[in-house]
C-alpha cells in the first residue's frame, strides 16, 4: 500500500507515511512506527555528533565520528525494516488464508503459521536491537555534548527507548502461539532483557540533561 518509506531519503514520505498509517488497513502500523522513531532518534545522535564535532578540544573525536557512520546505517536499516514488517505480515496473512480441508492441508497451514509468525517477531526484535544501540550512540554524545544540547539528546533517548519497548512487546505478541517454547522463551528473554537496558539507558542520559 502507498505510504511506504524507503532506505534512500531523497524517496521518504513522511507525511504519506503518516496518512497511510491512519488509515482502516492493517499496514503500516506499530512495529513501523517503531522502526520510524528510532530512525529519528538516530538522526539526533548524528545531529548531536555532528554540532559536538564543531566545538575545539572535544575529548573523543574518534567516537563521535564512529557515531555520526553508525547513525547513517542504522537509518538506513531501520527504514528498511519498515518494509520488512510489512512483508512479514503480508507472508502471515497469506498464511492463514491457506487452506484448511484434510490432514495434510492442515499441517501445511500450521507450519506456515508457525514460520511467518516467527518471521513477523524477529524483525521487531532487531528493531529494537537497533533503537538500543542508538541509546549507546546518543549516551557517547550527551557525556561530551555542551548542556544546552543534552535535552535534544534526551528527547531522542526517549524515542530511542519507546522504539525498544513496542518493538518488544510486538515480539511478545507475536510469538504468543509460537510452537517452539524453548525458541519463543529463548526470543521473549532478549526482548525483555533489550527493555529493561534501555530503559536505564534512556534514565541515564535524560539525568545529564536535567
Amino acid at each position: 500500500m502507498g505510504g511506504a518509506l524507503s532506505a534512500g531519503e531523497d524517496d521518504v514520505d513522511l507525511a504519506g507515511f503518516i496518512t497511510a498509517v491512519a488509515t482502516a488497513e492493517p499496514l503500516p502500523a506499530g512495529v513501523a512506527v517503531a522502526a520510524l522513531t528510532a530512525a529519528l532518534a538516530a538522526a539526533l545522535a548524528e545531529m548531536g555528533a555532528g554540532l559536538t564535532l564543531k566545538r575545539a578540544g572535544v575529548g573523543d573525536e574518534a567516537g563521535l565520528w564512529r557515531v555520526r557512520g553508525e547513525a547513517v546505517a542504522w537509518r538506513a536499516a531501520l527504514l528498511r525494516a519498515i518494509e520488512e514488517d510489512g512483508a512479514a505480515y503480508r507472508a502471515y496473512l497469506a498464511a492463514r488464508a491457506l487452506p484448511r480441508e484434510g490432514d495434510a492441508a492442515r499441517r501445511t497451514r500450521t507450519n506456515a503459521l508457525a514460520r511467518t509468525r516467527l518471521a513477523a517477531a524477529l524483525t521487531p526484535l532487531r528493531i529494537a536491537g537497533m533503537a538500543y544501540d542508538i541509546l549507546g550512540f546518543l549516551a557517547t554524545v550527551a557525556e561530551q555534548a555542551r548542556p544546552a544540547l543534552r535535552a535534544d539528546l534526551a528527547n531522542g533517548a526517549i524515542l530511542a527507548e519507546a522504539a525498544v519497548r513496542c518493538a518488544t512487546l510486538a515480539v511478545r505478541t507475536n510469538l504468543h502461539d509460537h510452537p517452539d517454547t524453548v525458541e519463543r522463551d529463548d526470543l521473549v528473554a532478549q526482548a525483555d532483557t533489550l527493555a529493561a537496558r534501555a530503559a536505564a539507558g534512556c534514565a541515564a542520559i535524560v539525568r545529564l540533561a536535567e
